[in-house]
């Protein structure tokens, strides 16, 4: 394939192609639109019918909170040292 003058990018004076670019060559630094699909249905393992609220709500959070800070206090032998 031969150059012209009109295939030259004015900026760098030679011929710019983008073959064989990836979207990841143009745009390193994009960003990353994943977590936008974190809430879908798709990855609710209890399904859609399940209300979450509601089982909230049967909770004891004063024995959750107990649980936890026996947790956080509690040394194990596997912990790191």
């Amino acid at each position: 394939m031969t150059t012209t003058e009109a295939d030259k990018c004015p900026v760098v004076g030679h011929a710019v192609t983008n073959e064989g670019k990836t979207n990841a060559e143009w745009w390193p630094n994009q960003i990353n639109l994943k977590v936008l699909n974190q809430n879908s249905p798709k990855n609710d393992p209890m399904g859609e019918d399940f209300d979450y609220a509601k089982e909230f709500k049967k909770l004891d959070l004063d024995a959750v909170k107990k649980d936890i800070f026996t947790l956080m206090t509690t040394s194990q032998e596997w912990w790191p040292g």
